[in-house]
């Protein structure tokens, strides 16, 4: 089984090879405390390459999507539900959430988690482009 650890250490290795770094996260600011449930509604992934420089492909996630999942808070505590998951035209995963989690209710930004059936990584020095950190 593919593990994130392995996706991970691939791309730590490309990163040394072609003399780059992660871009570093940038931090979004809470939203007001409130004391009722919270919906966000928004991507959960994208086709754009992202922070650690992954991409998913066009609908990444099958052509059946979960219709069962939890909401779990930095990928570990389950803090609510995920209401609803679909598609845009372009396969950038759209989702509509639901939390009454005190701190998840102030975020004002999510990510989705998955694991890997397969994967592929792509060198992009070879046709002459470079990504600078």
């Amino acid at each position: 089984m593919i593990t994130a650890k392995h996706i991970e250490r691939q791309l730590f290795e490309l990163h040394y090879k072609h003399g780059t770094n992660p871009r570093p996260l940038q931090r979004v600011a809470r939203a007001p405390a409130v004391t009722h449930p919270v919906t966000l509604s928004g991507f959960a992934s994208t086709t754009d390459v992202d922070n650690d420089r992954v991409k998913f492909s066009p609908f990444a996630f099958g052509t059946t999507l979960p219709t069962d999942l939890p909401l779990y808070l930095e990928h570990e505590q389950q803090i609510g539900v995920v209401d609803h998951l679909q598609y845009d035209v372009h396969g950038q995963l759209l989702a509509t959430v639901t939390t009454e989690h005190p701190v998840a209710s102030r975020r004002n930004a999510f990510s989705i988690s998955g694991r890997a059936r397969g994967f592929a990584l792509f060198s992009l020095a070879h046709i002459g482009l470079r990504f600078d950190s």
